[in-house]
């Protein structure tokens, strides 16, 4: 990994990444918000993946030297390209800024005024406001004390940061490694990214609004909806659970997910359902995230399933399970 500059001014280098595909509408707008920062030592690195729009060219359009842009041969994916950039990176401090979006011209100054002065803080982020369009915009705001993050999480709750937002120190990186590739192109790899991250040390966000994330037909999250992109989130969450129990969890000696658990995913009509085709089908439909109920027992179940346990009379116990103690449960799914 490429070791961090250290400016002539003191003043620390903040690498921020970009990744692109087929956003000519929006980059230019993208680009020119970091490039306008009230924080001016940095470098924006953007890789281009492979986009068969005019993306390539607008990148090329603007003329400054704190940009580096690179173009991938063919397309990779979101997850391959964010793992280019990490590698890329120079800075102390690394973050994001997606290729659709833009950032509040503070953004990178506050963020990193914060980190500075909170030694113990590895990693921060911010509120953030969804824009649906140019009159509709909606504030999402996340707990802001790594005290409140860990309750949360603690409840089942997996949206706790801005992915986008979040401003690391370099050791982190070093710490926990780049994107897993468990989760190339189903999502949610920076939701697991940060919980690893959790594992490590402490987080907060800052209660400003400083990141806009553009919806739009051909924004990443409207695409993971289906198949096994629609329990990514929670795949990510069993496997910090497992962790949480001391386990390695599945996600460390599993080599493709997607081979592993496609097959079992409802929806999949290939064959006949499976009886953990028939579980999930069940967890799917019992759990209300936004209600924080992706219960203990429905996530250890999930991870029980992707570390290949034994599905012993799951389905039986689970249409019952409101009638069940939790650790008699749980102790069934133990291999």
């Amino acid at each position: 990994m490429t070791q961090p500059k250290t400016p002539a001014n003191n003043q620390p280098l903040i690498s921020v990444l970009m990744a692109a595909y087929n956003a000519e509408h929006y980059i230019q707008t993208a680009i020119n918000s970091i490039l306008s920062q009230t924080y001016s030592n940095l470098e924006l690195i953007i890789i281009d993946d492979a986009s068969t729009d005019s993306t390539w060219e607008k990148i090329q359009e603007l003329s400054d030297q704190r940009i580096k842009c690179y173009q991938n041969p063919g397309n990779l994916g979101y997850l391959k390209t964010c793992n280019k950039l990490f590698s890329s990176a120079q800075g102390q401090f690394i973050t994001f800024q997606d290729a659709d979006d833009w950032s509040a011209p503070l953004r990178l100054e506050t963020q990193l005024q914060h980190l500075q002065k909170n030694e113990d803080i590895l990693f921060c982020g911010t509120f953030c406001a969804k824009v649906f369009n140019p009159k509709l915009e909606a504030e999402y705001t996340y707990p802001v004390t790594d005290k409140d993050i860990r309750r949360q999480l603690a409840r089942g709750r997996t949206s706790l940061f801005c992915g986008a937002s979040i401003m690391f120190r370099r050791k982190l990186l070093e710490q926990v490694g780049g994107y897993r590739e468990l989760f190339d192109r189903i999502g949610a790899e920076d939701i697991d990214w940060y919980l690893r991250a959790l594992d490590v040390g402490k987080a907060c966000n800052i209660p400003a609004t400083l990141y806009y994330y553009r919806q739009h037909q051909g924004s990443i999250s409207k695409s993971h909806n289906s198949g096994l992109s629609a329990i990514s989130t929670d795949i990510a969450y069993a496997l910090y659970l497992q962790r949480q129990d001391g386990l390695r969890d599945a996600g460390e000696v599993i080599d493709n997910l997607n081979q592993m658990l496609t097959p079992i995913t409802p929806g999949n009509s290939k064959s006949k359902p499976s009886l953990a085709a028939q579980l999930l089908a069940i967890l799917l439909k019992d759990r209300k995230r936004d209600r924080y109920a992706l219960s203990l027992s429905l996530t250890k179940t999930l991870a029980a399933l992707i570390a290949s346990a034994p599905a012993r009379n799951i389905i039986a116990h689970q249409r019952k399970r409101r009638s069940l103690k939790i650790k008699s449960f749980l102790n069934e799914l133990t291999p």
